[in-house]
């Protein structure tokens, strides 16, 4: 089962279970109303409520589903086998699992420097589920190719900002998730967030 599909159908169990609250209560008294204006209060937004993980754990939250992994390694660049091209700033990888089976993740910022202009930055944050063949995720990904080292990102014309917040061995993604080279517009994109800790 992809990503898209199992949020979908967690968003439709969530909204009927939001209808069987609001349907229930069967009085026609005030404080039986008071009652369900309580029960329908806001529900906190998870992107904006996710704690940071302790160290050596992340969890993310894409749409409505959230997932917790393992952090494997953290990487700070740049690596020997690096070309101009191509230089890590640094990489974090993690292992999880769902119900449909195990998931990697990364996060990683690579700087790209051919000789002409300011050196361009790409940050990514990638979930894949499965391997080799059969492997599918989704990402979200940022880079300043734009004037004055502006952030671009296809999939959110509207960005300012780096997708990934750095500090220290903390790490924290807002952005929004969806296939490999999808643009805004596309189907199957969902607003996220993830955080991960390197193991200390």
């Amino acid at each position: 089962m992809t990503v898209v599909p199992l949020v979908r159908r967690l968003a439709a169990v969530v909204v009927l279970a939001g209808l069987v609250a609001a349907c229930g209560g069967g009085g026609g008294d005030e404080s039986s109303d008071s009652t369900e204006a309580d029960e329908l209060s806001p529900v906190p937004d998870p992107l904006e409520t996710l704690a940071e993980p302790t160290p050596g754990q992340g969890v993310a939250v894409i749409g409505i589903e959230e997932l917790s992994f393992t952090v494997t390694a953290c990487t700070d660049g740049p690596r020997a086998e690096d070309t101009p091209e191509a230089t890590l700033d640094y990489l974090v990888e993690g292992e999880g699992e769902t119900s449909d089976g195990p998931f990697q993740v990364e996060l990683s910022r690579f700087r790209s420097d051919t000789g002409v202009g300011e050196p361009v930055l790409t940050e990514t944050a990638r979930v894949t589920f499965g391997a080799d063949v059969d492997a599918r995720g989704v990402e979200a990904k940022r880079t300043t190719a734009g004037l004055d080292g502006a952030w671009l990102d296809l999939t959110d014309p509207d960005v300012d900002a780096a997708l990934i917040e750095r500090r220290g061995d903390s790490f924290d993604v807002r952005g929004t998730f969806g296939p490999e080279a999808a643009r805004a517009g596309d189907e199957g994109l969902e607003d996220g967030r993830l955080r991960a800790r390197c193991p200390a």
